[in-house]
């Protein structure tokens, strides 16, 4: 304590070393957090996506085929699925952009239901894909002679490290249409 001129007292504050370390505690948490988020972000885009493997499917499997996919033109993800499909197959593809509701139309006369679709879909000459699907379900309905026994190929929704989406897979399955129109589970991913 001390007085000044006036006579009032004041105190000098001296630094208080739990205040510090608390502080400095509190810096470090937070780039501890900062490094683990860094580090999850790459993970997660790089070395865990299970859609960078190629599929062990011949190349010229969709080489007789033309295909239209059917899109809204700010899909990010749909153009990442024509990339797999151009780079792993010599499919003949050509990308149509709509808008939601002219892509209803395709998805509506095509028989998929509003809780099997997906953000695009692929027309063949005589079978539809809906959504992500692999080529190697593609290449098991081709080679399985399903072409004219059934509609096509269904992957609800966009699943985490399914073909053009990233992250992490955490399994789904692909469904076949019947000409009736009913679903049926053909392939585990």
């Amino acid at each position: 304590m001390k007085k000044n001129k006036k006579g009032k007292i004041s105190i000098k504050a001296h630094n208080n070393p739990l205040s510090s370390m608390k502080k400095n505690l509190g810096i470090s948490i937070g780039i501890l957090f900062a490094v683990v988020l860094v580090i999850t972000i790459i993970g997660l885009n790089f070395g865990l996506n299970e859609t960078s493997k190629a599929p062990s499917v011949s190349p010229d499997l969709l080489s007789e085929y033309q295909a239209t996919l059917y899109t809204t033109p700010d899909c990010s993800c749909c153009h990442q699925y024509a990339a797999y499909l151009e780079e792993y197959s010599e499919v003949n593809l050509k990308i149509v952009k709509m808008n939601y509701s002219e892509l209803l139309k395709i998805k509506d006369a095509q028989g998929i239901q509003p809780q099997q679709r997906a953000c695009h879909t692929v027309l063949f000459k005589d079978f539809f894909v809906e959504g992500h699907v692999n080529l190697e379900a593609i290449e098991a309905f081709i080679k399985g002679d399903y072409i004219g026994n059934a509609r096509g190929l269904i992957l609800p929704g966009m699943p985490p490290g399914s073909p053009g989406m990233g992250g992490i897979k955490t399994g789904y399955t692909v469904l076949l249409m019947t000409n009736s129109g009913e679903t049926i589970d053909f392939m585990s991913f």
